[in-house]
């Protein structure tokens, strides 16, 4: 499996980049309905904490936490999907040119009806909110590398760059 990263152009970095800055975009400018989902996408930036997340209070890590926004070069702000978010997680911390030979660790699917339930408003528009839970089985090792990809209804597949998490201590 060949893994290539789109180019992001700096018009799409910039909503992004603008949220932790005060803002660029006011909420008054993101319409209060989701836009209409599309089929293609441009890129996709998936943001999470940086390491995984306790949710039922008992020791260990239960998962990850990620908001993921879509976005085409023709539109200032993040898109809606019909297609599918794919997320893999691997243990340890892996690059980009190694995932093809990794073993995944845990794979979570989310086709266009089920994202429906996942999308949410933000600072920078309308994105993706999901909880990546591996249940009882927590990874052996104190990191994990997790990578995302949008697969349209038709056409090739837009992968983020893998991000690695700490799982902390084991």
């Amino acid at each position: 499996m060949e893994v290539t990263f789109p180019k992001l152009c700096l018009g799409l970095l910039v909503p992004a980049l603008c949220a932790g800055l005060a803002g660029c975009n006011s909420a008054a400018s993101i319409s209060a309905t989701p836009p209409p989902a599309v089929g293609q996408v441009d890129s996709i930036l998936v943001q999470t904490l940086p390491a995984a997340v306790n949710w039922d209070g008992q020791p260990g890590p239960d998962g990850l936490e990620a908001r993921v926004y879509l976005f085409q070069y023709d539109r200032k702000l993040p898109v809606a999907a019909k297609g599918t978010l794919e997320f893999t997680v691997y243990e340890g911390i892996l690059r980009a040119e190694g995932i093809a030979e990794a073993k995944p660790f845990y794979s979570w699917r989310f086709d266009g009806e089920t994202l429906k339930e996942h999308l949410t408003r933000s600072a920078v528009g309308w994105g993706y909110t999901v909880r990546l839970g591996w249940g009882a089985a927590a990874p052996a090792a104190s990191a994990v590398t997790l990578l995302s990809r949008y697969l349209p209804p038709e056409g090739r597949p837009i992968v983020a760059r893998p991000i690695t998490l700490a799982t902390g201590p084991r």
